[in-house]
């Protein structure tokens, strides 16, 4: 990207930004009643973060100058759920992901996404960031598909210790997370796809083969 795209690029996104956080409810939703109990993938909160225009995230895909052009269809909006899930001593713990979801559309399948080695407890996908939450939503969530992507406990909204490679804990911390996504769903009265895919990098490589197997 040359230096004049590069301060355009700035202004848009920063501009654009701007305008889609000015647009978020940022409310914590009623559609799926607080847990009673801490059984895993009980739901205790749901909360709106933001929402994007097609547009913006085109412009935000553009940006970020990927190697191949992807399509986005829709806007969406990005929900972050808290949820219960089992840790690697089996006992419940609270957990917390992000849901994007497609505007005016049916979803065409579910994506689970599971990031990648990460030290710092502000930057998981439920307090997304561009790099971290975003772009995943635009190019899966823009396409068409629920997206998912748990943040695994110890980060986000989770006060543990993140029991890291602990394949136990992490399976549970992602099924759990599909669990809750698809309750929240069916408080937003959205129809849960009959297909579920799984990907990840690094870290998250290993939780996406553990998952599947």
């Amino acid at each position: 990207m040359n230096t004049s795209r590069k301060r355009f690029a700035v202004v848009a996104v920063a501009a654009a930004l701007t305008i889609a956080s000015g647009c978020a409810r940022h409310a914590v939703l009623n559609v799926v009643p607080p847990a009673a109990s801490n059984a895993p993938g009980a739901v205790t909160s749901v909360e709106h973060l933001k929402g994007y225009s097609a547009t913006t995230l085109r412009l935000l895909l553009w940006w970020a100058d990927l190697p191949e052009a992807v399509h986005v269809e829709h806007g969406v909006d990005l929900y972050r759920i808290k949820y219960w899930t089992t840790n690697y001593d089996d006992t419940p713990v609270l957990a917390s992901g992000l849901v994007s979801i497609p505007r005016k559309a049916a979803p065409k399948g579910v994506v689970s996404y599971q990031h990648g080695t990460n030290p710092t407890r502000s930057l998981a996908p439920s307090k997304p960031t561009l790099g971290e939450g975003v772009i995943g939503s635009a190019v899966f969530a823009g396409g068409w598909y629920l997206f998912v992507a748990p943040d695994y406990i110890g980060l986000g909204a989770s006060t543990e210790l993140h029991p890291y490679f602990n394949t136990k804990s992490t399976v549970a911390s992602v099924v759990d997370c599909l669990r809750a996504a698809r309750a929240c769903c069916d408080g937003l009265k959205i129809k849960w796809p009959d297909s579920v895919f799984l990907t990840g990098f690094s870290q998250g490589g290993h939780a996406t083969i553990a998952v599947h197997k």
